[in-house]
């Protein structure tokens, strides 16, 4: 078995971003995935926090996911909010 590994927040926020734009994910989308991963594991919430680095990483990796997407929001009425 191997040994945990102890990262500062600040730490596992860049490792997850290096990881993320490695496997063809934007700086800027890789930036906003790392700050909800670190934010989870901080908060005791594993299972939606690093945990789910090397799933994201492989499915940008392989296109599955575009990792370069831009979210297009409008705001089709004051009370909704549509991201595409």
């Amino acid at each position: 078995m191997t040994e945990p590994v102890r990262l500062t927040l600040q730490q596992a926020d860049a490792l997850v971003r290096k990881v993320l734009v490695a496997c063809d994910t934007s700086p800027d989308n890789a930036a906003s995935v790392a700050r909800a991963l670190v934010a989870a594991e901080a908060d005791g919430q594993g299972g939606h926090g690093l945990s789910r680095l090397p799933s994201y990483a492989a499915q940008s990796r392989c296109g599955k996911v575009d990792g370069h997407a831009r979210p297009a929001v409008a705001h089709p009425t004051p009370a909704l909010l549509r991201v595409d």
